[in-house]
């Protein structure tokens, strides 16, 4: 079964990811927040592993946006 690749961007800082597998987006965007102790921003990272509405609530609050993998 083949996963499907996205390409991440942090909006608010200059970090971004191409091509990884949908899979691995908490874990990315874990280590983007390694130095954030704030549990919100550990709550959100978790939810990015959640369903499709609590991924995309997630990723607003992280300001982190999915942009078109190459």
């Amino acid at each position: 079964m083949m996963q499907s690749m996205i390409s991440i961007r942090d909006k608010n800082r200059s970090f971004e990811a191409h091509n990884l597998l949908a899979t691995a987006l908490p874990a990315t965007v874990a280590a983007w927040f390694n130095e954030d102790n704030d549990p919100r921003v550990k709550k959100a990272i978790g939810d990015l592993s959640m369903g499709d509405q609590a991924c995309a609530a997630a990723l607003k609050f992280l300001g982190i946006e999915i942009i078109s993998a190459a």
